[in-house]
């Protein structure tokens, strides 16, 4: 995920602090919010705003001013947490892989011995 675009519709025009739209390239699920969340919380910088992600828009609160530099970090935020969600689904997927390979070894070996089994 990251930001492409302003959403110009609900963005405020306000000079002062105000909302601003940042559109994001897709619908993030909620765990990549989760991962989001936590990478903003832990960003460190003298610029950092409030900002949270609501439908496909992440939302900061800012000076018109300080629209570029806003978009560049929580870019940045954006892109530690698309790496964090992808660890944690390439993770799930090789536990899936290695739990049926080992369903898949019991059943031949469970197979093996239903095999010999005399009645």
């Amino acid at each position: 995920m990251r930001i492409i675009d302003l959403d110009r519709d609900n963005t405020s025009y306000e000079p002062g602090v105000a909302d601003r739209y940042l559109k994001l390239d897709g619908q993030p699920d909620p765990e990549w919010i989760e991962h989001f969340e936590r990478a903003h919380a832990n960003f460190f910088s003298m610029s950092k705003r409030r900002a949270q992600v609501r439908g496909d828009c992440i939302v900061v609160s800012c000076v018109l001013d300080e629209i570029q530099n806003q978009i560049i970090e929580l870019n940045t935020q954006c892109e530690r947490a698309t790496e964090e969600w992808q660890a944690r689904k390439d993770r799930e997927k090789q536990q899936k892989e290695d739990n049926d390979r080992k369903i898949e070894a019991q059943k031949i070996k469970a197979n093996q011995i239903f095999g010999n089994l005399k009645f």
